[in-house]
């Protein structure tokens, strides 16, 4: 699923809250931004890249979830608009995405062989 960010109503970064784990905290912003609920162990951490755009630095995690069905998505006012996708689909789209986002991409396809899909 991608989503489109609101270009009106800037939100602060996501951020792990104290005692939290990486994985309740991915649990946590997905519910929060799309409304999605999936148990944090149905989440695999393919891995957490660090990032430096603009000056500053930040940790960009990646999560992989498998879903049996698409789930209906209600939207937070970050965002405007979302759609699923494919990911021969997702490459092919001209996404402003955010700093970082082009990196973890191109790590996620390489750390899950799924580059061989965009054949």
């Amino acid at each position: 699923m991608i989503a489109a960010a609101s270009r009106e109503k800037k939100a602060p970064p996501s951020k792990v809250e104290p005692n939290e784990t990486l994985e309740e905290a991915a649990t946590r912003e997905l519910l929060e931004e799309t409304s999605i609920a999936v148990p944090s162990s149905n989440m695999t951490h393919v891995a957490t890249l660090y990032c430096r755009e603009a000056g500053h630095d930040f940790e960009f995690c990646l999560f992989q979830i498998k879903l049996d069905h698409e789930p209906p998505v209600h939207l937070s006012f970050e965002h405007i608009a979302y759609q699923w996708v494919n990911i021969a689909t997702f490459t092919s789209l001209p996404l402003p995405l955010r700093p970082g986002a082009d990196k973890a991409w191109r790590y996620y396809l390489q750390a899950t062989d799924r580059s061989a899909l965009l054949i």
